[in-house]
Formats: C-alpha cells, structure tokens, sequence
C-alpha cells in the first residue's frame, strides 16, 4: 500500500486555524498559503518527479512550475484536500499527476494512450519522503531560529546549531563560550524544544493529527539518516 492510499487522517484544529485563518484574509492570506507550499514541496516533488516515468514528459522544473501555476490559485483546491482527508504532501503528489495527466493528453490527443506508470513505487515515495523531510527540517529550522531570537536565546541557538548540525562537541563549544559542558546540553535543550514545536507545527499543516506528531517527527528524523 503506498503512503496515499491510507486511511485519512482527522484533520487537528491547528491545521484548519492556520490554513482557514490565511485563506479568509483573501489575496493576502492566498500568497502566505501558496509561498509556504512551493517553499515546502518543490523540491520533494522535482525528486519525485526524477524519480518516476514522467520526468520523460518534459523539463521538471517547468512542469513543477506550471503545476503551482496551475492548481494553487483554483479556489476549491484546499477544499478538496481537506475532504480528501490525505496528508498534503501526498495530495500534492495525486494533484501533480492529474496535472501531468491532462498536459500528455492535450499533446498526444488520443485520450486511449497509454500514461507513464512509476517503474517502482516505493522507491519513488521513499524519495520523496526523505526531500520533504529535508524541506521540512530547514523550514522549522528557520522558524525555530526566528522564535529563539524573538525570545532573546540567540546564544541557545548558536548552541543548538554548532552540536546538531556542526558536530561540534559539548567541551569545544564550552571552551569557546567560556561556559560550562552542562550548560552548553541546558542550552541546546531549550532550543530543541522550539525546534520541534516547530516541527510539530508544520506538520499539523501537512495534516498530521495530535496523537501522531510524535512518531512522525521520529520517522522524519528516521528519514534524514
């Protein structure tokens, strides 16, 4: 069973706050959803499309390009997600091929030609997976780096960043600060928390449900090894 045919998910109220708050702003609020979806999912869906018998059809970042261009600005496209009941990530996928599907129709002209078939799902959504994961991590990241300085924990941060995404261990870190190994671990797990509140909160918008955001950020860290 690939990852888009599963059950659907009950949708928690930070998605619907967030996705309806920005869409009953009207034009405004419709660019804040659409720039966080192609700042999100471009690059998972140009692997995507790599990945699969479609990246045959045409140059990929064109056909992403006319894909957002396409779908994001149609005014019941976020309505028949969330009554899709799927994650976003995997009705972006279904969306891009129906997209895809209907430019090989208008060339070949022949609705009875055959479609491109992925030559192996699972790889293909196991790419996937892991470019959004990617894409999610950085933007959390960013949100994450946002919060600590609105709450003045640059230094935790700094911290945070060196460990995590440097290497550096806790006693080179220290020395450097002139401060201790065990202050270096309370500072990093204080910027961990809003790093994964920001993950939390980004994955609500994919459509994760409460109860699962903890096994879904293990698995995306899962992807990322």
């Amino acid at each position: 069973m690939s990852p888009e045919t599963t059950q659907p998910d009950a949708f928690p109220p930070t998605l619907q706050t967030w996705i309806d708050a920005r869409l009953d702003e009207g034009h405004t609020g419709r660019l804040d959803v659409n720039k966080h979806i192609m700042a999100t999912y471009a690059v998972p869906l140009r692997i995507y499309l790599l990945g699969s018998s479609w990246r045959r059809f045409g140059e990929v970042d064109e056909i992403i390009n006319g894909f957002f261009a396409g779908r994001l600005d149609k005014p019941e496209f976020f309505t028949q997600w969330k009554t899709s009941g799927k994650r976003l990530r995997y009705w972006l996928i279904n969306a891009l091929r129906f997209h895809l599907q209907e430019q090989y129709r208008r060339v070949k002209r022949d609705q009875a030609a055959p479609l491109p078939d992925d030559p192996d799902e699972a790889t293909v959504h196991r790419d996937f997976d892991r470019a959004w994961a990617m894409s999610l991590v950085r933007e959390a990241c960013l949100d994450a780096q946002t919060q600590c300085a609105h709450e003045g924990l640059q230094e935790h941060w700094s911290v945070f960043h060196q460990h995590h995404v440097d290497g550096v261990p806790y006693r080179d870190i220290a020395a450097a600060m002139n401060i201790s190994p065990g202050r270096c671990a309370v500072m990093v797990r204080t910027a961990t928390s809003r790093f994964k509140q920001a993950m939390a909160e980004r994955l609500q918008i994919d459509g994760t449900p409460d109860t699962a955001l903890d096994g879904e950020i293990d698995i995306l860290l899962e992807a990322l090894r």
